[in-house]
């Protein structure tokens, strides 16, 4: 076999990496032909970088992204400091994929690829993706200081298509030193963008500290099914808000995401900041300490979208929780589920878990809480109404035991004239009080047989208010303690209601009913009647 020489090349290209070589072998001959494809292997020093630390490298950036952009391929990223004073954008016509690699991401600024941010704008992020798709970003460092600060490190923009994803984000590491980043990362729609087109992407062994905002923040509706797999941010002792934040946006929905492993500390707001989830959102695994709250979201967005938040297996522990209390206060539609998780690790705090209810309850199975509050699962009004919990256990300042989540029963006494016997009205308020069980008393010592009216069901509802989810069901005891009154009570109908079995109480006797709300075009109840007894 022999090799044919190359004439009119440059040998120090094949040292350098800067031109691609196609060998194609002929017969017993090796072919080899400079740039038989457009170059894939681009080297950033090759358009000016220098990385000294000194010289801007804004401009050489450019081109060199530019010039990977146009074909696809990788960029190498060179050992050093690159100071960068303006935003390096990589916002092809079309969508276009590549690779960007650094020489590692250390926490060091003497060692590896590093960005160090000297732009005097602070609303402008030092890199902003649009129409970037299935492309990686590894190994480097962003940098910025209090006497630069910088708005975003990365920003990706959905762009006219709705075409930026699938990305993928390795050994990434952003310090803002003294909380001089706002958000490491941001998702947002962008000028000119179109919310559509799932704008899903992969970090791995992602880290982002001492940042003002949050960490990573999706700010639309489309950004979905994030997977983060062991990545961590560092609020700095109180700076930062929120590690991963889905309610910045406009429109405070900002898609879905998966957390594996990793975890994060010194959030001032709450490691995890929820909007309105229109897909499944996921913590595993995580180790979390010294926040303010594990997962918050803002009680403007209450609604019924259907996208569940899972915790399982997770650590939050830390002397920084809110002092009302609340580790997870949840106002989102979707269903919180617990699982398996040790939250709280002071247990002489009332620590408390909130879930406002609207369509759905709160899961809670086989998780462990330190807390001196007997109610740690709340809803409205500090309510148990809208839990099911399961061997959960309790550590109430050093005594271990399973959880019992306290129902409370109302008792509501009401009374009657003992003269009167015609029908009497009753409330929605006479029958709801805001637990799974509600005692209605008669104490008129009526002489006569006398109908008790049900509110309508309109009326019901306001009284139920905020409480009130689709298929609901609460028990409704009413006794009939009239004394020395030898009247019978009979429950009776009104508009919304269904009655199913026996409506009438004796003196001295009690009957217990089952209330099931439902809420079509017109909102409807059932009472049906599930038991009796003696007072």
């Amino acid at each position: 076999m022999t090799i044919r020489p190359l004439t009119g090349m440059n040998p120090a290209a094949i040292l350098t990496g800067a031109e691609l070589f196609y060998a194609q072998q002929v017969g017993t001959d090796v072919k080899v032909t400079a740039n038989q494809f457009a170059p894939i292997h681009y080297l950033a020093a090759n358009y000016g970088v220098k990385a000294d630390g000194v010289t801007d490298d804004t401009a050489a950036l450019q081109a060199a992204f530019n010039a990977v952009i146009a074909t696809g391929g990788t960029l190498e990223l060179p050992r050093g400091i690159m100071i960068v004073t303006s935003t390096v954008s990589l916002a092809p016509v079309s969508p276009a994929s590549l690779n960007v690699i650094g020489q590692g991401g250390g926490q060091s600024v003497t060692i590896g690829t590093k960005f160090v941010w000297k732009g005097a704008s602070t609303t402008t992020p030092m890199f902003r993706l649009n129409n970037i798709s299935r492309s990686l970003f590894q190994g480097f460092f962003i940098f910025a200081s209090a006497a630069f600060p910088l708005a975003v490190g990365i920003q990706s923009e959905a762009g006219a298509t709705g075409s930026t994803g699938t990305n993928a984000y390795r050994d990434i590491f952003i310090n803002g030193t003294t909380n001089a980043i706002d958000k490491g990362f941001a998702f947002v729609q962008g000028a000119g963008g179109i919310d559509s087109g799932n704008d899903t992407s992969v970090f791995d062994r992602v880290e982002v500290d001492n940042f003002a905002t949050a960490a990573w923040s999706f700010e639309h509706g489309q950004s979905k099914s994030h997977c983060f797999y062991g990545c961590r941010y560092s609020g700095s002792g109180g700076g930062g808000l929120y590690g991963v934040a889905t309610a910045l946006g406009a429109s405070q929905e900002g898609g879905s995401f998966v957390f594996l492993g990793g975890g994060g500390n010194f959030a001032a707001g709450a490691d995890f900041y929820i909007g309105q989830p229109n897909d499944v959102i996921a913590i595993f695994g995580g180790n979390f300490e010294n926040s303010n709250r594990f997962v918050d979201s803002p009680s403007a967005i209450w609604n019924s979208g259907p996208g569940p938040v899972v915790l399982t297996s997770n650590r939050w522990a830390g002397s920084n929780l809110n002092a009302d209390g609340f580790v997870i206060n949840y106002w989102s539609g979707g269903t919180l589920v617990l699982v398996g998780n040790i939250i709280g690790s002071d247990a002489t705090r009332a620590l408390k878990v909130f879930q406002a209810g609207g369509p759905s309850y709160g899961i809670s199975i086989g998780n462990y809480y330190a807390s001196t509050d007997p109610n740690v699962l709340v809803g409205l009004a500090n309510q148990p109404f809208h839990w099911q919990s399961f061997m959960d256990f309790r550590n109430n300042n050093g005594t271990r035991g399973v959880l019992v989540s306290e129902q409370i029963v109302n008792q509501q006494i009401y009374s009657t004239n003992s003269s009167v016997s015609a029908s009497t009205l009753l409330t929605g308020a006479n029958i709801f009080g805001g637990s799974i069980e509600h005692v209605l008393n008669l104490t008129g010592a009526i002489s006569a047989a006398s109908n008790a009216q049900l509110p309508t069901v309109a009326n019901l509802l306001v009284a139920i208010g905020g409480l009130f989810q689709i298929n609901q069901t609460f028990k409704l005891r009413i006794i009939n303690g009239g004394g020395s009154g030898s009247g019978v009570w009979t429950v009776t109908t009104n508009t919304g209601w269904t009655l199913n079995g026996t409506m009438t109480i004796a003196v001295g006797a009690w009957r217990e009913f089952i209330v099931t709300l439902t809420a079509p075009a017109t909102p409807t109840a059932t009472l049906q009647s599930v038991g009796a007894g003696n007072v």
